[in-house]
């Protein structure tokens, strides 16, 4: 895993992961390429946006997408996510890519990228101020995009 990919993966996530006294930066790093060598996890990054989007292997069919950006530009991460899930449909068999958000302005990116939303978990997110936060739950079907596409 390059340097830059690290160090956007643990800005990121260290917030979170400092609410949970059992886990700890570097351990993250070596779970996450840990799971890369055995394929369980695949990452596709650009450098120039500071965007690294993690595909996580769930079941044989079923994988869930997580991003880590500094990229402030809307336009281009929706342009990101397309482009990572059509690596998905031509490069893995997965038939369904899921995909959750705790704030608007993932929802929105989600739905721009063809996503439906399939639920909430009500009060399943915790806040960095300990708050609790609805957790929107987006699922992405290869038939359904390649309906899309079709059209």
């Amino acid at each position: 895993m390059q340097d830059w990919v690290k160090e956007l993966i643990l800005e990121k996530y260290t917030p979170v992961l400092s609410q949970e006294p059992h886990l700890y930066p570097d351990d993250y790093i070596k779970t996450i390429e840990s799971a890369i060598e055995s394929n369980q996890i695949r990452l596709i990054g650009n450098e120039k946006m500071r965007s690294v989007i993690m595909i996580v292997r769930q079941t044989a069919f079923v994988c869930s997408l997580y991003m880590f950006s500094d990229c402030k530009e809307p336009f281009k991460l929706v342009r990101f996510t397309k482009q990572a899930i059509r690596w998905i449909w031509k490069n893995t068999s997965f038939l369904k890519v899921e995909a959750s958000a705790t704030n608007t302005k993932v929802a929105n990116l989600l739905t721009r990228c063809g996503f439906g939303v399939e639920g909430i978990r009500v009060q399943s997110f915790v806040n960095l101020d300990g708050g609790l936060s609805d957790t929107m739950i987006f699922g992405l079907v290869r038939a359904d995009e390649e309906d899309e596409t079709e059209n």
